[in-house]
C-alpha cells in the first residue's frame, strides 16, 4: 500500500526519470484516468490529502475482476526506461513500479472507490477515504477504455464513454 497525498484532484504516473507533462483530465473521455506519451493522469475524489494506492505490474491482462470497484477505466502508456514512477503535485516520488518486460507499451487500468464520498469533504483531509489499484501489463491500448461507471465524481471529470460493463 502507498499513501499518495494528493492536491488538486490528481496524481501521476510517469515514466522513471521524466517530468509529467500537462494533460487534459477530460481527454480521455473516461472520468478516471487519462494518458499521453509516457504521462498518465488518475483523477481523484479527494482535493488534498490522502489516498491509498496499489499498484500490480504483471505479464499479461488479469481479466476484469468487478467487485468493489465504482470506476474501472483504461489507457495506454509507453515506457523507453523500463520504469514507472507514482508522483503527486510535489514532484516527490512515491512508489517506482519496475516493469517485468522492460520498455515498450503497456495498458494501464486504474480502478477507484471512494471518489464520491472524498469528493463531499471541502478542506484537507486526514483520513484515507478513497482506495485505487493500478494494474500495468504490456499491451497496444487503441483507445481508453471505460469498463465499470459506478460514482458521479467521474462527470465532472468529463466522462463521455459508456462503460463495457454497465450497473448491474
Amino acid at each position: 500500500m502507498t499513501i499518495v497525498r494528493v492536491s488538486r484532484y490528481f496524481y501521476w504516473i510517469v515514466e522513471a526519470g521524466s517530468f509529467p507533462v500537462d494533460i487534459d483530465p477530460a481527454a480521455s473521455g473516461t472520468g478516471l484516468v487519462s494518458a499521453t506519451g509516457s504521462t498518465g493522469l488518475v483523477t481523484t475524489g479527494t482535493g488534498s490529502g490522502p489516498v491509498d494506492v496499489q499498484a500490480e505490474v504483471m505479464r499479461a491482462d488479469p481479466g476484469v475482476v468487478l467487485d468493489d470497484w465504482d470506476e474501472i477505466a483504461e489507457v495506454g502508456i509507453r515506457t523507453s526506461s523500463g520504469s514507472f514512477i507514482i508522483t503527486a503535485f510535489d514532484g516527490y516520488v512515491l512508489d517506482t513500479l519496475p516493469l517485468l518486460d522492460g520498455a515498450g507499451e503497456y495498458c494501464l487500468r486504474v480502478h477507484a472507490r471512494g471518489r464520491d464520498a472524498a469528493s463531499q469533504i471541502f478542506t484537507p483531509l486526514d483520513e484515507v477515504l478513497e482506495h485505487h489499484l493500478l494494474q500495468l501489463w504490456p499491451a497496444t491500448v487503441a483507445s481508453p477504455r471505460l469498463l465499470v461507471s459506478r460514482d458521479e465524481f467521474g462527470l465532472r471529470f468529463g466522462r463521455r464513454l459508456r462503460p463495457l460493463f454497465p450497473r448491474g
